[in-house]
């Protein structure tokens, strides 16, 4: 008896590998590329996501000064290039951004590791344009688009 639930069970198990290598091998993906549209309105719903969840750790007090923080013990960057970050708090310090905050420090060994940093944005005018011609600085003009968020997060990972 046990032979017989052992072969039903082998038998629906090699049933279901079938079908599932049935559904890998038809599986067609939908290459149609996105409109400019589609494509702004993907970036926008992931930035509004990401926006709520820094004003959330905000919030929380979950956030340090970015200036200087590479400078003290125990801080680093696991694969941004820390004189490249440093440099680039600045220019949005410079360009007139109201706060500069590390988020998202991982304690690792007694230290801190990030690899960005998060912006705090002004309501519309020359600062808020300054800031974001900045972030497009830092990724030869691809930076992140202006959908109405309270922060820019730059990050180099």
């Amino acid at each position: 008896m046990g032979r017989k639930i052992g072969s039903w069970v082998v038998i629906a198990m090699l049933g279901l590998g079938v079908r599932f290598a049935w559904n890998l091998i038809s599986y067609e993906m939908d290459d149609t590329p996105l409109t400019a549209e589609e494509e702004l309105a993907e970036q926008a719903q992931w930035i509004h996501e990401d926006d709520a969840w820094i004003a959330e750790e905000v919030a929380a007090g979950n956030v340090q000064s970015a200036r200087g923080w590479l400078d003290q013990p125990k801080r680093g960057t696991f694969e941004a290039d820390p004189q490249q970050m440093r440099a680039a708090i600045e220019a949005f310090h410079d360009a007139g951004a109201p706060a500069v905050w590390i988020v998202d420090a991982v304690a690792i060994g007694g230290g801190e590791l990030a690899d960005g940093f998060v912006v705090e944005l002004p309501e519309a005018g020359p600062e808020r344009t300054a800031l974001f011609a900045e972030d497009a600085k830092l990724w030869d003009g691809h930076g992140t688009p202006d959908v109405g968020q309270r922060y820019l997060n730059v990050s180099f990972d």
